[in-house]
């Protein structure tokens, strides 16, 4: 009688299961429209000095985050936990989670909600990916990374990694058939409920902020009116337009946050494509394709007045 062995394949780690989960979501085509995940961060400085205790834990194979009431009695409430169940959950303490699984970094973040984003715009699909929390939550640390200034490296948030991948695929998309992307880049700023273009190219000796409109259209849908868009080829050329738009947005300092930006900014990805097939006769006709956008937000801090003493035009 003779024998048959099945080869066992090698056990899959944390991080490439992540990816492969995103590839399938986006290779079948995901169901739901809107997606929420959240993101547990560490202690900072003023919370490690004032020795607090987390209130917190977070199952990651069942996606539930727990908050747990340290005073049931003061607050004259029987209620001692509450359980929450999200669509994605990361535990970036500097410990395992109640299922043993170990903190995840910024990779597993964008694997998870920020790689399918890429899939979908050359496909043709619009997306909006936003950070929301209140000052000192992560929030840019999550979308750009440690240093917003750099955007590179194994600190870098979804942002610059959503960049990376947008250029590379644009690359093997084209080298496979017959037609060209162009990718263009906006970025504004909303502040006291007033519209900036941060790539605006202001004149010299302007006192006054100049402002734009959002408007509707019923073919091109929502837009800012006058925006100005620059054509970029690199994650270089996006780095640079951030960077030279991070410069002028409305910051303060407030009790929790020493350069907390109090504005929402928004950077927008627009991929056009552009397809060539040749006739009969050798002539090369050119169409449009497909169009897509991704807005990335990055919101201000939401938070209470009293905590973050955050006041005035501020607020």
């Amino acid at each position: 009688m003779g024998s048959k062995t099945n080869a066992t394949p090698p056990p899959e780690d944390a991080a490439s299961a992540r990816r492969r989960s995103a590839e399938d979501e986006t290779a079948k085509g995901e169901s739901e429209s809107v997606k929420v995940a959240v993101r547990v961060r560490p202690f900072d400085t003023r919370e490690s000095s004032a020795s607090l205790i987390s209130v917190l834990a977070m199952n990651s194979k069942r996606s539930v985050v727990t908050i747990f009431n340290p005073r049931p009695k003061e607050m004259n409430t029987t209620t001692v936990k509450k359980a929450f169940q999200f669509d994605n959950v990361f535990w970036s303490l500097n410990c395992p989670d109640e299922c043993g699984s170990k903190p995840v970094g910024q990779a597993e973040v964008y694997d998870a909600i920020g790689r399918p984003l890429v899939a979908h715009a050359f496909n043709g699909f619009n997306s909006c990916l936003f950070a929301y929390g209140q000052t000192g939550s992560g929030k840019t640390y999550t979308m750009m990374g440690g240093d917003p200034n750099a955007l590179g490296g194994a600190d870098a948030g979804v942002t610059p990694r959503l960049c990376l991948e947008l250029f590379r695929m644009r690359e093997r998309v084209e080298a496979e058939g017959h037609s060209k992307w162009a990718v263009e880049v906006g970025y504004i700023e909303v502040y006291n409920e007033r519209v900036s273009d941060l790539l605006a190219r202001r004149k010299k000796g302007a006192k006054e902020e100049e402002f734009v409109e959002v408007r509707e259209h019923p073919t091109r849908g929502v837009f800012v009116e006058g925006q100005e868009l620059r054509e970029v080829s690199r994650l270089e050329d996006v780095v640079a337009l951030i960077e030279a738009g991070n410069s002028v947005r409305h910051t303060a300092a407030t009790k929790m946050n020493d350069r907390s930006s109090r504005s929402h900014a928004i950077l927008t990805l627009i991929l056009r494509e552009e397809r060539s097939m040749q006739t009969a006769t050798g002539q090369i006709i050119t169409t449009a394709g497909k169009n897509s956008r991704m807005n990335l937000v990055d919101l201000a801090g939401s938070e209470r007045v009293a905590q973050s003493e955050v006041v005035g035009q501020q607020f």
